[in-house]
């Protein structure tokens, strides 16, 4: 905080000596007529003394008009204390003798005071007294004028808030803005002067004789001063005052003394003691009778507060600033620098527009597809290019902080129709998002869109007459959201290509002999996506021959490092499994839902793929369907040809048809089935079968089947099934077996819950070295 420079004591009483003779000789010019009057002029001289503060002060009193019961008179005033403050008070008062025997007067002062903290204020006091020989009452009311309040500053702190981030257009292009709002705040001591109002009354009391030139007399009043924002100065005030005129017999010199109590919850409890000496300014004009005193008390001082009161109060000032930085933005999905941004409306363009706002943009340009844009000869985006229909969110990133926000693009839906063997040919590190793609060709081998390595396609929605998607020696290729719905080819081919990413698509294929997604020499993530098939394979032929014309949700080949997990499949024609897997050693295939409701349709088929992991997928066959009745049209759960080292575990498996082992394991080694919950609800349907493989450990697994005809055991290890392991399983199967074992050697059969059936329900037939032991029922 920073005050002014403050008087000092000697300064402040200097002032106030030289002031006062100047109002003397300024009425020089009327002395001779002032001094054949009945009031003299005096000045008075004095100082209080009291807790925490000291007041040094002196008080000219100047008759200006008078007669014999009236009196016109100034009254200047200077004071200061031992906290730097001093003021003057200069005032003009009239004062009138009732016959009555009373005094009364008015008065009004202009107040200016120099505060403790070099602060300058100014105040008009208005006062009214009435003064008898026993009695006193008067007021006063004080008004500050001018700026009432002063602002001291004390310091100042500022801080800055959270950042955040958002995409901006800036010209022909995308922007990354940071903004963050900075408060200052400086703090303040405001000291204000306060407008109040004081009052008394009181009453001589009777200690000494009238004439004696002593006088005693106490007062009881109170004080209000307030102000906004700060807290009001009000309280009670309490006086005696002691007075002896005509001093040491001189006329006209007076003492008074006093002491003074008071409190209010801003200064607390404070105690005065006053002193002040009357010296007249010239001898007594006329002789006066010591007994006449209402006309002593025409001279009396005026009785008011002796500055003016002021309190101070801690404010604060905020102010904000909006800090801004921008930086170039980059797609998040493609990597691409942000580049120039083009508006394609598809009411008054088309196609050629289109590809012709492409080749002109370079590398990071986006382009903004409204409306039908229709093309006769398809489109192709150049590397690093975003086409983009109106209202998708764009992902972008700063591109020095990566701070990653989302853009809405402007207008409406956009789509991009036409016939074409490619429709949309994708550029390396293109992104295509937000948008319809419909091609109408319906040539063989015709697809909506192409894939380019490290392309992305986010939420578009791809209609084909024949195929959908295509990648094709491609990698890095992203597809996440959006659909496809194709009728006489492929919904999304996958061939020779790596670190694809395929998620939360929703793949309808509606045609005869199609597949959902092919997949073939493929690596990568297919994932979250639902998939339906609802076509008809040509069912002549069993899956593995080559003229067999499928519509599987899933045909994978060649491709062990697929990982296909939580999918949705459904399949609803006929020839149509959920999953259809060849040559794919090492996949993992889990957490799938694989529903299959046609003829010939099996919930998971795989074939020579060593290693596999089959995990936590929930498999429903739901036909009953058994013409041509044989191994290769049963809509068997889950079935393993010829692997080994294979994990099936945790699945859920159901199956309803005659025949409809729930896992099948075939022609493999050391394949293990454990922790699965399997339900058969056809007749001579194994929950699980083991044929020619050794080395298979059946364990954990709840299994149970419906039919009590034969092949319905809970488990079953058939021909050539050596050295097999069953233990720890629960089987329910209402036949005479709950596990049977035909012509396999070296099986142990232990510890497992055998529904009503215990040791006694493990059926062995011309097999050797079998152990059974600890089954219960």
């Amino acid at each position: 905080m920073t005050r002014m420079k403050p008087f000092r004591y000697k300064e402040q009483m200097a002032v106030i000596l030289v002031s006062l003779p100047l109002w003397t000789m300024g009425s020089g010019a009327r002395a001779d007529d002032v001094f054949t009057q009945r009031w003299d002029p005096w000045i008075e001289v004095g100082g209080h003394v009291g807790t925490g503060r000291s007041i040094g002060n002196a008080d000219l009193f100047m008759p200006l008009a008078q007669d014999s019961d009236s009196l016109l008179f100034a009254d200047i005033r200077g004071m200061f204390d031992n906290q730097d403050a001093s003021e003057g008070n200069f005032g003009l008062g009239l004062r009138q003798m009732l016959a009555s025997g009373w005094n009364i007067g008015a008065y009004g002062y202009f107040d200016l005071r120099r505060s403790a903290y070099g602060n300058m204020f100014k105040q008009v006091t208005l006062g009214a007294e009435a003064l008898s020989e026993h009695f006193d009452l008067r007021g006063n009311v004080y008004l500050p004028v001018g700026p009432s309040d002063v602002y001291m500053e004390g310091g100042s702190s500022s801080s800055v808030g959270s950042w955040t981030s958002d995409a901006i257009a800036t010209g022909g292009s995308l922007a990354i803005r940071h903004q963050a709002v900075r408060t200052t705040t400086t703090r303040y001591e405001v000291e204000k002067a306060l407008a109040g109002v004081d009052a008394e009354v009181g009453v001589r009391l009777p200690v000494f004789e009238p004439g004696s030139g002593f006088d005693l007399r106490a007062f009881l009043g109170g004080y209000y001063f307030d102000g906004s924002d700060v807290d009001p100065v009000a309280g009670p005030r309490a006086r005696l005052e002691l007075v002896a005129d005509n001093l040491a017999g001189l006329p006209g010199v007076k003492l008074t003394g006093g002491v003074v109590y008071q409190h209010d919850d801003v200064r607390g409890d404070q105690w005065i003691a006053q002193a002040r000496l009357r010296v007249p300014l010239q001898p007594p004009s006329l002789p006066r009778d010591p007994s006449d005193v209402m006309e002593r008390r025409m001279t009396d001082a005026i009785v008011r507060d002796v500055d003016i009161v002021s309190n101070t109060a801690n404010a604060s000032t905020a102010t904000n600033e909006t800090l801004t930085t921008t930086e170039a933005a980059v797609s998040d999905w493609n990597g691409s620098a942000v580049g120039s941004f083009i508006l394609i409306d598809g009411a008054n363009q088309n196609g050629a527009d289109l590809q012709a706002a492409l080749n002109a943009a370079g590398a990071g340009s986006i382009v903004l597809v409204n409306g039908t844009v229709s093309t006769a000869a398809g489109i192709t985006l150049n590397a690093g290019q975003t086409v983009l229909g109106g209202g998708t969110v764009l992902r972008l990133k700063g591109a020095t902080s990566g701070t990653a926000v989302d853009w809405t693009a402007g207008g409406g839906s956009g789509s991009i129709s036409g016939s074409a063997g490619t429709l949309v040919q994708l550029g390396q590190d293109s992104f295509l998002g937000g948008i319809a793609v419909e091609n109408l060709s319906t040539s063989g081998g015709s697809v909506a869109v192409n894939a380019a390595n490290g392309a992305v396609l986010r939420n578009v929605d791809v209609t084909s007459a024949k195929g959908g998607i295509r990648a094709s020696g491609v990698s890095g290729f992203t597809v996440d959201g959006g659909s496809i719905s194709a009728r006489g080819g492929n919904a999304m081919e996958l061939v020779s290509s790596s670190g694809l990413d395929i998620q939360n698509m929703a793949i309808a294929q509606n045609g005869d002999r199609s597949l959902g997604i092919r997949a073939d020499n493929a690596t990568g993530l297919l994932k979250g996506n639902r998939v339906t098939t609802n076509g008809n394979g040509n069912s002549s032929y069993v899956d593995t021959d080559a003229q067999a014309q499928s519509t599987h949700a899933f045909s994978i080949a060649n491709s062990g490092g697929l990982v296909v997990t939580d999918n949705t499949i459904t399949t609803n024609g006929t020839q149509a499994n959920g999953f259809y897997i060849n040559n794919s050693g090492g996949i993992a295939i889990s957490g799938n839902r694989v529903t299959t409701n046609g003829y010939m349709s099996r919930g998971i088929n795989l074939i020579t793929s060593d290693g596999a992991v089959i995990s936590d997928n929930v498999i429903r066959t739901n036909t009953t369907n058994d013409s041509n009745w044989h191994s290769g049209t049963i809509a068997y759960g889950i079935v393993v040809d010829h692997s080994s080292n294979l994990s099936i575990t945790g699945n859920d498996v159901a199956t309803q048809m005659r025949g409809g082992t729930g896992i099948y394991i075939r022609y493999g080694a050391n394949n293990t089935a454990s922790g699965n919950v399997v339900e058969t609800k056809g007749s001579s349907a194994s929950a699980i079968s083991v044929l020619r493989s050794t080395g298979a450990t059946v364990r954990g697994n709840t299994l149970t089947t419906a039919q009590s005809a034969d092949g319905s055991a809970g488990i079953s290890f058939g021909i050539d099934s050596h050295n097999g392991l069953v233990e720890n399983n629960t089987v329910t199967s209402p036949g005479s077996a709950g596990v049977t074992i035909y012509i396999a050697n070296g099986l142990t059969v232990r510890n497992n819950r055998l529904v009503g059936k215990g040791d006694a329900g493990v059926y062995v037939r011309d097999s050797y070295n079998t152990t059974v032991s600890g089954n219960t029922p």
